[in-house]
């Protein structure tokens, strides 16, 4: 069996993951630990901070020296990115998919490992630290699980799986020949939800690095705030972050396997059909 062979199969949809989760982690210690060794507390002579909490790295401007700025045109750029990748992922679906999640989770991994390095070493505290590496362990599971629904969706039109090879050799007029109108309305929806899941992980990426920069910036000698600190200090918002890409995710999940093409197109239907005929004339 040849490499190519082995990526297909499922084992290496969960192990390669779990290399890149396993190889973050580490290097994510590994970096935390040189910059421990590096700086120390800029804040050592206030004695109202002992250790960073998450409080104090959503609002910077109460323990240290920060700057409050932001960049609108960051979530332009998200937005056109991840239509963008929308886009190319009708060409080369798995290839999209697996850059977009190895890329996610070693990002993710390697801001949890420097996280937990610094929990160990009393640099980080509170029990927020822990929920936020917590939700991106449940991330991790969902995404894996949405990536999944990608490629093998619950609901999909009879010629989904050859969609690709259409895509590339008749362009994406060419589907038109081989799916009818109601399956067009399955893509659209389909697509949604891929939109909706790069979203998600960029998000949750770009909050991951704030918290990260922003912390070390809070414990170092540094006097000018990191510009990548800066650029994403609008997803500084632990709760709305949690709750904004759980929906994304949940939404995205139920777009993607179809499951909501098949409710919207079906059963939504029958069920105002029915409301109005009891608003109407009665139970």
């Amino acid at each position: 069996m040849d490499i190519l062979e082995i990526l297909r199969t499922r084992q290496a949809d969960i192990y390669l993951p779990l290399f890149m989760t396993l190889l973050g982690l580490m290097l994510g210690l590994i970096l935390y630990a040189v910059l421990h060794r590096r700086y120390h507390y800029a804040c050592q002579e206030n004695e109202a901070i002992v250790s960073i909490t998450v409080a104090n790295v959503i609002n910077p401007r109460l323990t240290c020296r920060s700057r409050y700025s932001k960049d609108e045109g960051l979530m332009l750029f998200i937005g056109l990115a991840a239509l963008v990748s929308s886009g190319i992922y009708l060409f080369n679906r798995v290839a999209v998919l697996n850059l977009f999640y190895y890329c996610t989770v070693f990002i993710m991994s390697l801001w949890t490992g420097g996280f937990l390095y610094s929990l160990l070493k009393g640099q980080y505290s509170g029990w927020h630290w822990a929920a936020n590496i917590t939700f991106y362990a449940i991330f991790f599971i969902v995404l894996f699980m949405a990536m999944g629904k990608a490629i093998t969706p619950n609901y999909a039109p009879a010629n989904f799986q050859y969609s690709q090879q259409i895509v590339n050799q008749h362009g994406i007029l060419g589907l038109g020949n081989y799916f009818s109108a109601l399956d067009i309305r399955w893509f659209i929806f389909h697509l949604l939800g891929v939109l909706l899941l790069f979203i998600a992980m960029f998000r949750l990426c770009l909050s991951a690095t704030y918290f990260a920069v922003m912390g070390r910036y809070i414990l170092s000698e540094e006097s000018r705030e990191p510009w990548l600190a800066r650029k994403t200090r609008k997803y500084a918002k632990f709760w709305e972050n949690i709750i904004f890409v759980s929906l994304l995710l949940f939404a995205a999940y139920y777009l993607i396997a179809g499951d909501f093409f098949m409710w919207f197109e079906y059963e939504m239907p029958n069920r105002v059909d029915s409301f109005m005929n009891a608003l109407l004339h009665g139970l």
